[in-house]
C-alpha cells in the first residue's frame, strides 16, 4: 500500500472515529434536575443536581422543587441546554459565558435570564410566566422564537433577538397563541432586535401588546389572520428597517397595529407598505394625511400604514431624515404631536381675536 493509499485509510479511520465519539455523546445526553442541595449557586456543583452535574449536551431542568434562587453557568461557552417547566419560580440564570444548547419555558412563575443563551433549537415561551431578560442578558435563536401566553420584559442592557453581525440567519418571533395575550415589555436601555420578522398567527383571539420604552427593531411587522391585534404602546422608538416580501407592514386580514401616546415614533426604510383598507377612513389627497378622530393613516398612491384605535386629541405628522440616527440611511418618520381638539382651537382663535379688537378700540 503506497503512502496515498494510506493517508486516505488514517483520514477514513479518523473521520469513523469522530462520528462515533459524536454519536456516543448524542445517546448519553441526558436531563439532570436541580435542587439547589448544594450550599452554593454553581451549575457545576454535583450536589445541586442530586449528585450529577450536566456536563457538555446534557439539559439542566428546574422545576417547582428546586426552590429558585441564583444559577452562576460560570464564563465559559458551552452546549448545556436549560428548560424551566413545571411551575418553576424565582431563578435567576446568570453568567458571563454562553449557553448554546437546546432552550425550553413551560412555567407559570416569573424567572430572569441574566447571561446568553443562544438557542440550538426553535422555542416557544410557554405556560403564562414571565421571563426577565436583564444584567446584559440575552435570549436569541437562529431561526424562531414563539410566544404563546407568556409575557417577556427585557431590562436595560437586556437583548430579546439578535441585531448583531453573528449569524447569516435570522431571529423571527412568531406570536402563536391560539387565545389569550403576550406581552413584550422593552424597558429603557433594552432591546426587541429582530433580523427578521414578527409575524402574528394563531387564533382569531390572539392580542399582543409591546410596551416599547427602549428600541424595538424589525424586518417585518405582519398580521395574516383576522383579529389579530398589535399593540405598540411607544415611548421608545420602533424601527422597521427594510422591506421583505413586498412590504414593510403586511396584514392579510382584519387585525390592526395600534401606537398609542403621545411621543410615539415609528420609522419605515424602504418601499411599500400594505394593508387592508378599512371602512371609517376618510381621506385628505394623495400623499398626505387623514384621521377621523379615531384612525390615521399616511399612504402614498395606492399604499399606505394604518394605525387603529387612536385617541383624537393626538394628530400625527410624517417627516423625513435623510440620516436617521446618524445611520446615513434616509428614513420617513411617524411622529406624534398632541394639537388642540377642533373646538378648543375655535375657541383660543376667536379669544385671540376678540383681543385684537379691543386693542384697536383703544387705539
Amino acid at each position: 500500500m503506497n503512502r496515498y493509499h494510506l493517508a486516505r485509510v488514517f483520514v477514513a479511520l479518523f473521520v469513523f472515529s469522530a462520528f462515533l465519539v459524536s454519536a456516543a455523546l448524542v445517546a448519553n445526553a441526558a436531563t439532570y434536575t436541580w435542587t439547589g442541595g448544594g450550599g452554593d449557586d454553581l451549575w457545576t456543583n454535583p450536589s445541586n443536581w442530586g449528585g450529577t452535574a450536566p456536563v457538555s449536551g446534557d439539559t439542566g431542568r428546574f422545576t417547582s422543587t428546586g426552590g429558585g434562587g441564583d444559577i452562576d453557568t460560570g464564563s465559559a461557552t458551552d452546549t448545556w441546554g436549560v428548560t424551566l417547566d413545571s411551575g418553576a419560580d424565582g431563578y435567576s440564570i446568570l453568567g458571563s459565558g454562553t449557553l448554546s444548547g437546546p432552550f425550553a419555558y413551560n412555567t407559570s412563575g416569573t424567572n430572569t435570564l441574566s447571561t446568553t443563551i443562544t438557542a440550538s433549537n426553535n422555542f416557544a415561551l410557554t405556560g403564562g410566566g414571565t421571563l426577565t431578560i436583564a444584567n446584559g442578558g440575552r435570549l436569541t435563536r437562529g431561526d424562531t422564537m414563539s410566544l404563546n401566553n407568556a409575557t417577556v420584559t427585557v431590562q436595560s442592557g437586556g437583548q430579546f433577538g439578535g441585531l448583531q453581525s453573528d449569524g447569516s440567519t435570522a431571529d423571527r418571533l412568531r406570536i402563536e397563541s391560539a387565545s389569550g395575550t403576550n406581552v413584550v415589555n422593552i424597558e429603557a436601555g433594552g432591546l426587541l432586535g429582530l433580523r427578521n420578522r414578527l409575524h402574528m398567527t394563531g387564533g382569531n383571539s390572539n392580542f399582543t401588546t409591546i410596551n416599547n420604552s427602549g428600541l424595538m427593531t424589525v424586518l417585518e411587522i405582519e398580521l395574516n389572520n383576522d383579529n389579530k391585534r398589535l399593540l405598540i404602546n411607544d415611548g421608545g422608538e420602533t424601527e422597521v428597517t427594510r422591506v421583505a416580501s413586498g412590504g414593510l407592514l403586511k396584514e392579510g386580514g382584519d387585525g390592526t397595529i395600534d401606537m398609542w401616546t403621545s411621543n410615539a415614533t415609528l420609522a419605515l426604510r424602504g418601499g411599500d407598505a400594505t394593508v387592508d383598507t378599512l371602512p371609517e377612513f376618510y381621506a385628505l389627497t394623495g400623499g398626505g394625511v387623514g384621521m377621523d378622530g379615531n384612525d390615521f393613516r399616511y399612504w402614498d398612491g395606492a399604499s399606505y400604514v394604518t394605525f387603529d384605535s387612536m385617541t383624537g386629541s393626538d394628530w400625527y405628522t410624517i417627516t423625513h431624515d435623510t440620516d436617521y440616527k446618524g445611520t446615513g440611511q434616509a428614513y420617513t418618520i411617524l411622529q406624534t404631536q398632541a394639537i388642540p381638539e377642533p373646538t378648543t382651537l375655535a375657541l383660543g382663535c376667536f379669544g385671540l381675536l376678540g383681543l385684537l379688537c379691543c386693542r384697536r378700540r383703544r387705539r
